[in-house]
This record gives structure tokens, sequence and C-alpha cells, in this order.
């Protein structure tokens, strides 16, 4: 065999042997793309029927507005690429005042086989309630409450907060942070609702932000069932009365 020859077949099974593989890995790139364009319609519509503004392509400065909002916890959630993550946001403005925020934000780690894709999905609720006084909260400190698996608690063990008073939540939630701000929050009445979390969400409390997230994708049905969550614990009484005792 001519060596010309010889290069020409070898370039031949090489072909063989990459194109399907290529030919593989763009076909799984276009069906996530298709498929997280719609689940992320199908959340935009049902948003929308419940009266909230979506913009499933926000402009820089929606993103900066977004980010803004949580950017306090940006260390304790991982938002390590700031107001670039931020993939869609949603807001109402209830008609006694306030806002509700909500939104999703995305990250990848890693590259080729290794790549992990991190997602974050949000309900900021408003800092001043309509139903209420209108007083703004306000927290002197911050704290994170967040159920996670074993091995996610592993590796932060050693940063918990082990006050003896968080002692019925330790078994599947880990809190960081302030103590009083913690205690504040997790009232009767609150640390039942707890009870029927789904691992992987979290509540952030700091400044005059109090939020809930999600770790992890949701479609359209299981977003609003974590809206509904969300909107249940902002409407427990002794929960909002918590959340205005540490007023500045």
């Amino acid at each position: 065999m001519q060596p010309a020859t010889k290069d020409m077949h070898w370039g031949l099974a090489v072909l063989v042997i990459c194109v399907p593989f290529i030919l593989a890995v763009t076909l799984a790139v276009f069906v996530d793309i298709r498929m997280k364009r719609k689940r992320r319609q199908a959340i935009a519509d049902r948003l929308t029927s419940m009266g909230f503004d979506v913009t499933l392509q926000p402009t820089d400065k929606d993103k900066e507005v977004f980010f803004g909002r949580i950017a306090v916890f940006k260390n304790a959630l991982d938002l390590r690429i700031g107001p670039a993550g931020v993939k869609w946001a949603a807001f109402r403005n209830p008609p006694g005042g306030g806002q509700e925020l909500l939104g999703e934000y995305e990250f990848t780690t890693g590259s080729g086989r290794s790549t992990v894709e991190h997602t974050r999905l949000f309900a900021i609720l408003p800092d001043r309630w309509p139903d209420h006084s209108g007083t703004p909260l306000a927290w002197h400190c911050a704290a994170v409450i967040r159920r996670q698996g074993k091995f996610a608690r592993r590796l932060f063990r050693k940063e918990e907060n082990k006050a003896p008073s968080f002692t019925a939540l330790e078994p599947h939630w880990a809190i960081f942070g302030d103590t009083a701000t913690a205690q504040r929050i997790l009232t009767p009445r609150f640390t039942e609702l707890l009870s029927a979390s789904p691992k992987n969400e979290i509540w952030c409390l700091g400044g005059d932000l109090l939020c809930c997230g999600f770790q992890a994708p949701l479609d359209a049905e299981n977003f609003v069932i974590f809206l509904e969550r969300v909107k249940m614990a902002a409407g427990l009484e002794e929960t909002f009365q918590s959340w205005t005792v540490c007023e500045k």
C-alpha cells in the first residue's frame, strides 16, 4: 500500500469514528436547549396567567436588577458568575405595595464529559406587605437555612450553626449565619412547614430580603407548587410578626 493511500484510509477511518460522535453531541445539545426553552416557556405562561410580567430574554439591566436583590447571598448560594447567570425573571406588584420577584439562575462547571449544570430558582418576597402595616423588613444579620443531602452537608458541616435551639431541624436542615435571625423565622408553624419541604430547598434572610430558592430545575407545575409553598409561609401571621421584630 502506498503511503498516500494508507494515510487516506486512516483519515477515512477517523472520519467514520468521529462524525457519529460529533453528530450525537450536537443532537444532545440541541435537544437540551429545546427542552429548556419549552420548560421555561411553560413556566412563563403559568406566571403570566397569575399576573406576573415575565421576560424570558432579560436585558443586562434586568439581570442586574434581579441579581442585585440576592447579591448579599452570592457566596452562600454560589452565584459565581454574577448577573450573567440570570436566565429569566418575573415580577408582580400587588395593589397594596411591595414587589414579588421570581427568576432562574444557571451556570456550568467542568468541561467535556465532566460538565455539570447548576440551576437555582428563586422566589424573592416583597420587603413590604400589603396586608399588614407596610413596615419594611430589616435583618441586622444574615442567615441561610437549607435542606441538603448527606454528601453536600459533609462538605460544609464545620460551618453550620449548632445552636441548641436548632436541634429538632438538624437531621434534615443545615443552618448557617446569625442565630437570632434564624430563630426569628423558625416559629413553630414555619418549622412545621419546613418538615414537608423537599431536598434542595433553601431560605435566605438578610438585610431587607427574605427569599426561598430551589437548587434544581422545575417544570411549570412544580414551580407553581414551589411558589404556593413560599406564599403559604408568607401568609403565616406569626411569621410576618417575627420578621418585623428586627426593625432598623
